[in-house]
């Protein structure tokens, strides 16, 4: 692993909390709009890439904002500095894995605890209906590539330095992890959620880069997705 570590950011945490509020009434006005205008009748795949779409590059221009603008960093605030990415692109694709299987182990431990039926994400199911290869290719695209941008640019790169400069590293870690599992409002899937943002910040923590975050996180999907694809093939 590389010896940098993520410094403490210039930027604060209300600043980071304020970020991820103003990002949830924006996308929840927007679907007002949207749904007055009739776009709620658009295929269930149009609309949910749209939605994808306006949140990654929400956080994007907010990040932006903060980050580039009112405190004049640069990338490496981030953690995205040229110096040594494909290094640490390939270290997060193994990390991704071992995230993958922890992740996959905790939820398989839970549905044995409570076997309770979750129901499926609408983008899982969106997967298992996708009738068409550009369709499929149009989800992998949103689910390994563009979220994992989005999410590890707020959730470790900005999220987690200003959650660490008030808690040390392992409160940072943890926190965010948690942060990452409740924001995806899936209760029953919370945990095995949670664990893998506090893989993917201990993954940032130790490179102090977020290409491997982004590579985790995208091989991580990937193989999920991957999985539920092959999972249709057997059915059919």
């Amino acid at each position: 692993m590389m010896d940098q570590k993520p410094s403490l950011p210039s930027w604060k945490l209300g600043e980071s909390l304020a970020i991820l509020v103003f990002i949830f009434l924006i996308n929840n006005f927007l679907a007002f709009i949207l749904k007055a205008l009739g776009f709620f009748k658009l295929p269930p795949l149009a609309y949910f890439s749209f939605a994808n779409l306006l949140q990654t590059f929400s956080i994007l221009f907010f990040v932006w904002l903060v980050v580039f603008v009112k405190y004049g960093e640069d990338w490496s605030a981030l953690g995205l500095g040229l110096a040594g990415w494909g290094k640490a692109f390939k270290q997060g694709l193994w990390a991704g894995l071992g995230i993958f299987f922890i992740v996959a182990w905790a939820g398989a431990f839970l549905e044995r605890l409570f076997p309770i039926s979750a129901e499926l994400q609408p983008f899982a199911r969106m997967v298992l209906e996708a009738k068409t290869g550009p369709e499929l290719f149009l989800l992998f695209l949103l689910g390994a590539v563009l979220a994992p941008v989005g999410e590890e640019v707020y959730f470790r790169g900005f999220l987690y330095p200003s959650l660490k400069s008030h808690l040390g590293v392992w409160g940072g870690i943890v926190f965010s992890g948690m942060v990452f599992g409740m924001l995806h409002f899936d209760f029953l899937r919370f945990f095995p959620l949670a664990l893998g943002g506090i893989g993917l910040a201990f993954l940032y923590e130790r490179t102090g880069s977020l290409y491997s975050c982004i590579a985790a996180h995208g091989l991580w999907n990937f193989v999920m997705l991957l999985l539920l694809l092959l999972s249709r093939q057997s059915l059919a």
